[in-house]
């Protein structure tokens, strides 16, 4: 094809422009893409301790600061107990007034393997969290005996941050100053 040419190529035509005058319109050149971004990973993966998701504590998780990065994958370390079934969803919420900044659905608890593992999620869209956060796991199944199992630490190793965990009967969050979740995160600098 005239003006085509291979490899990162470019598009050229000529065109008449009236009475026997040729006009050339513009080359473009494209270049390739440029290369993605560096994921960098954030995480706490010393665990000697458990607490279990079932509907009087369905959020667990690990509340810290995270300063000006795109979230891209959140992943907690996770085993099911017996036959629990409902979904499983990992959150980024605020602590400020408790609302989702993003959320995404791991998929049915019955999925988890009976194994500690990490369970991972990625987000659609790399989100941008420049606050005070929770982390969490939350598990819309139940009931006790058939839960997911989340591993802690029993110790404070990350300065700042916190084990945490929603329970219903009371309606309030419950932050655990001496304990550290299982947690890992990905992201990007903006």
């Amino acid at each position: 094809m005239p003006g085509l040419k291979g490899g990162f190529f470019s598009i050229g035509a000529t065109g008449s422009i009236g009475k026997g005058k040729k006009s050339k319109m513009g080359k473009v050149a494209w270049a390739p893409a440029p290369p993605p971004p560096i994921e960098y990973t954030e995480e706490q993966t010393q665990c000697d301790g458990t607490g279990q998701l079932f509907p009087d504590y369905p959020r667990w998780g690990q509340l810290l600061t995270i300063s000006n990065r795109k979230i891209t994958k959140l992943a907690f370390n996770l085993l099911k107990n017996g036959s629990p079934t409902g979904d499983l969803t990992f959150t980024i919420r605020k602590v400020s007034d408790d609302s989702i900044i993003v959320s995404k659905l791991w998929g049915d608890a019955a999925d988890v393997p009976a194994t500690w593992t990490w369970c991972e999620v990625e987000f659609d869209t790399p989100t941008l969290v420049d606050e005070e956060v929770r982390i969490l796991a939350e598990f819309s199944g139940g009931p006790a005996g058939n839960t997911l199992v989340f591993h802690k630490y029993n110790s404070s190793i990350k300065p700042s941050e916190y084990a945490t965990r929603w329970q219903t009967s009371t309606g309030d969050w419950q932050d655990f100053s001496s304990w550290d979740s299982c947690y890992r995160y990905k992201y990007y600098l903006p």
